[in-house]
């Protein structure tokens, strides 16, 4: 999915590939959405929550592998470095109290 960047400077060339990237993503995207291939519930909403694992200090703990193996819920799962985790909800059609009942579900998680 994803790599650990190393670096925190980048060139011009580094710049025009990522531009290069993510115009095709774009594309690809675009190319969905016209082609109709995205969600058939009509329409729905969702989300996910980025979350760090820090210690009392305030700086990040590599342990997200012990963290959702204790937590044990397909809802959250490990993100790109070992201290990131995603806490996701089911989409939901966007209806009645639709966000009242996706914060439920993430409260319960």
């Amino acid at each position: 999915m994803g790599q650990e960047i190393e670096q925190s400077e980048f060139s011009k060339i580094d710049f025009s590939e990522f531009s290069t990237r993510l115009e095709t993503e774009t594309d690809h995207l675009a190319s969905l959405f016209q082609k109709k291939q995205l969600s058939q519930r009509g329409p729905v909403a969702g989300f996910e929550i980025e979350a760090w694992l820090v210690n009392e200090r305030g700086l990040p703990v590599a342990g997200n592998q012990q963290f959702l193996a204790a937590l044990n819920d397909p809802m959250v799962v490990h993100e790109l470095s070992l201290f990131n985790i995603e806490l996701n909800v089911e989409p939901e059609k966007l209806q009645g109290n639709v966000f009242s009942s996706m914060q439920e579900h993430l409260e319960k998680t």
